[in-house]
């Protein structure tokens, strides 16, 4: 996978703590890294016990060992910080770190924490601000939507291997997203529950809205998962196992929301995910002091590139979305789709060609991104409502293509995560010449199985 020790950095940050006294801390939150994981790391000591059998054994089938990233953060250290009266509100085992609620004393509890022998470096993460509007879109007719969503599984022919029996029975994916409105109590969802497929949520944020409320974006992208239409069972993998996670909270935009991004994915390969899916991007914060710059894209310089990264060296396959900046100033794709080993999807019409606004990929960077692409364009999702209405973006891509890999992973289940990937890719309509918009194109699922079988 290319993963090495230099290039999964813990943080690569902002501030050292050199210039801490010329620095604004006037938001609420800041990452603590320290400097080592302690004595269990030190010696060894088994931490298996904090990992599900599920997730042991998706690592023992890809022979993934255990390593420094899967050790906790030292509890002397969180301690240390607690003791001297700051409030520590979350930790990252992967980015050996504490998250820290400041008060109005921000100088001096900023001081403090420099001060620690077991520090190694701080990051400011923001704080609460201002309100995101949300999109609007037009009903459909209920009429014509399974109709329109079976034809998009036909363009990746993966109706074939629903045809075969494989939906992703037995397989797990995460959505992670801002929030899931309605989802708990829509008829389009009641199955998921009847069935015992819904297996938890989990809300990261702490925000002011619950898990099930304040967006319907998760909403939609769960519904291209699976969605009943009447008597029609939808989705790209209706089947699978679903676990729902808020780590983004639409009251604001701070690197924080990064911070509980890389708590979901280790929740995520703590609990044995298979699969998750984050239609989300960031490069642009509400203090554009903090928001990211072009030339950092392929750097890991960013903790959810990091972390997603650290994802695929734990044998989970991250699906994301590309970015819907092609029409703006930025351009490119967001952050973490920038990441080594996973699948950033950029957004298609109903022809394969990219949108628009599908965010661009670089031809000097150093993998192909995005890798893959679909249909992305006028897609019907089921809104907070219960009822089906257009939606555009890469969003509504990246959870088509996720639907597709827990139905071939189950099809190839003794496959690791990363020939999955690729066999996606080299099934792809431009995989020979791939695009900087949409990568290698649409994928072909019949003949990613057939890449499989031969590679066995």
């Amino acid at each position: 996978m290319g993963l090495n020790k230099t290039n999964i950095l813990i943080f690569v940050f902002l501030f050292i703590l050199s210039s801490l006294s010329a620095t604004d801390f006037s938001a609420e939150y800041v990452a603590v890294v320290f400097k080592d994981k302690g004595v269990a790391f030190e010696e060894q000591a088994s931490v298996t016990h904090l990992l599900s059998e599920k997730s042991l054994q998706r690592r023992n089938r890809q022979g993934l060992s255990l390593d420094w990233h899967d050790y906790p953060v030292d509890s002397t250290y969180v301690r240390q910080i607690t003791v001297a009266g700051l409030q520590v509100v979350g930790q990252s085992k992967w980015l050996n770190s504490c998250l820290v609620k400041l008060s109005e004393n921000k100088s001096a509890e900023i001081a403090l924490l420099g001060s620690l022998a077991s520090v190694k470096e701080i990051r400011y993460l923001g704080g609460k601000g201002k309100a995101e509007g949300l999109l609007s879109v037009m009903p459909g007719p209920d009429t014509q939507v399974s109709e329109a969503l079976r034809e998009i599984y036909k363009v990746m022919n993966l109706d074939s291997l629903h045809t075969k029996g494989f939906r992703g029975e037995g397989m797990t994916v995460a959505v992670l997203d801002a929030g899931f409105w309605g989802a708990d109590t829509l008829p389009g969802f009641r199955d998921l529950f009847t069935r015992g497929q819904m297996q938890g949520v989990k809300d990261f944020t702490g925000g002011e809205f619950p898990l099930y409320s304040g967006t319907a974006h998760g909403t939609r992208v769960l519904s291209l998962l699976h969605v009943l239409n009447g008597p029609d069972l939808l989705g790209t993998a209706p089947s699978a196992n679903i676990w729902l996670m808020k780590t983004e909270d639409i009251s604001y935009e701070h690197p924080l929301e990064e911070f509980y991004f890389v708590q979901a994915l280790e929740y995520s390969d703590s609990i044995g995910v298979d699969v998750v899916n984050a239609s989300l991007g960031y490069y642009s914060f509400d203090d554009t002091a903090y928001s990211y710059s072009n030339n950092q894209l392929y750097t890991s310089f960013s903790i959810a590139t990091q972390a997603a990264t650290l994802a695929a060296s734990r044998g989970m396959i991250l699906v994301t979305s590309a970015g819907n900046e092609g029409d703006i100033r930025w351009k490119e794709i967001t952050f973490p789709a920038d990441a080594d080993s996973i699948l950033a999807v950029g957004a298609v019409n109903a022809h394969g060609r990219a949108t628009r606004y599908a965010s661009y990929g670089r031809t000097d960077a150093p993998f192909v991104r995005p890798n893959v692409a679909a249909p992305g364009h006028k897609i019907y999702t089921l809104d907070e409502r219960g009822r089906f209405t257009m939606a555009f973006g890469s969003s509504y891509a990246a959870p088509l293509i996720t639907g597709a890999v827990l139905c071939l992973w189950e099809m190839f289940p003794d496959q690791p995560a990363i020939q999955i990937i690729r066999a996606l890719e080299r099934s792809a309509a431009a995989y020979e010449s791939p695009h900087l918009q949409s990568g290698y194109g649409l994928p072909d699922l019949m003949k990613a199985s057939r890449i499989l079988e031969h590679d066995r």
